[in-house]
């Protein structure tokens, strides 16, 4: 289990829904990758939860790919088990946390999955 204050959790997932490696969170954090990617599957192996018990029967007209996967480089984590986490983890803050511009809503609060906007600490528990 992580030590770290909630504040840093939260500024590390953020780096890494947004985009950053775990190397560049590590420079800009100071925190070891190692931890980093000890928070990752922690809080991953949460969100896969969260998305198992909330996202069921549901009919998806539309599939978006995540940006992990349309980068040539730098889009790979050496473990299966990172990987899966990181997964969970984009697509949980995709569908409960970003407000997308054209609905204004999360697909989950457009679905009626969820009733409002969570914050990205949600995630972390």
């Amino acid at each position: 289990m992580n030590v770290l204050p909630t504040q840093k959790k939260l500024q590390l997932i953020s780096s890494l829904i947004e985009g950053n490696s775990v190397r560049s969170a590590e420079r800009m954090t100071g925190v070891h990758r190692d931890t980093i990617c000890r928070l990752l599957v922690e809080v991953g192996h949460n969100c896969g939860a969260l998305l198992d018990s909330q996202l069921q029967g549901l009919t998806c007209h539309k599939v978006q790919q995540m940006r992990r996967f349309t980068r040539l480089t730098g889009a790979f984590l050496k473990k299966l088990e990172n990987l899966k986490a990181a997964c969970a983890l984009h697509f949980a803050h995709y569908n409960f946390c970003r407000v997308h511009s054209s609905s204004r809503l999360t697909p989950a609060m457009a679905a009626g999955v969820a009733g409002q906007i969570w914050p990205l600490s949600e995630l972390l528990s």
